[in-house]
């Protein structure tokens, strides 16, 4: 009986060295991406209605603001509406107008906040790509032309890092 005890303590306390190495593990990847999440959101939490209200009537925004606003339309889900193009009359879509649609919500950056980066799509994320490789994607450049689309930068560039990092993540936790 001794034995058969001692048997299965050792392999109790295998598992959970195991465990604890995933744990561990989990811990790590997560404490490098947490930081850049909450800086995010702190970007986001630092806007207020004078920053958003600058950034909506821009008549004629720089492609860099369009980019980024084309970012938060695809990460929230929200299509791009179909106007004509001034110069072949040809429909083409527009994430500029659909994403004044979207700040024109007053619950706008609070919906930011609470976005539920855990459930992104990586079919998401790929449409993401174009954008995020664009050498205006930074929220230095940003800065520069809008503190509101410089906050919305960071937070599409921390939510896509976030999302890699929750994808080698979650599935350890859940074995835990």
């Amino acid at each position: 009986v001794f034995t058969d005890v001692a048997k299965d303590e050792a392999v109790a306390s295998e598992a959970a060295g195991a465990a604890k190495e995933i744990k561990d593990e989990c811990e790590g990847k997560l404490a490098l991406a947490l930081p850049i999440m909450n800086e995010a959101l702190d970007a986001l939490k630092v806007l207020d209605k004078n920053d958003m209200t600058l950034l909506k009537t821009m008549q004629r925004p720089p492609q860099g603001v369009k980019d980024v606003m084309e970012a938060v339309c695809i990460l929230k889900k929200v299509e791009p509406t179909k106007v004509p193009d001034p110069k072949t009359g040809q429909m083409t879509k527009d994430y500029w107008k659909s994403s004044l649609k979207l700040t024109n919500d007053g619950d706008f950056l609070a919906s930011l906040l609470r976005f539920d980066k855990e459930h992104i799509s990586d079919k998401t994320i790929q449409k993401l790509q174009r954008l995020l490789k664009l050498p205006t994607f930074k929220y230095e450049a940003m800065v520069a032309i809008s503190v509101a689309a410089a906050g919305l930068c960071k937070w599409v560039i921390a939510i896509e890092s976030f999302h890699h990092v929750f994808k080698i993540v979650a599935p350890k936790q859940a074995a835990l």
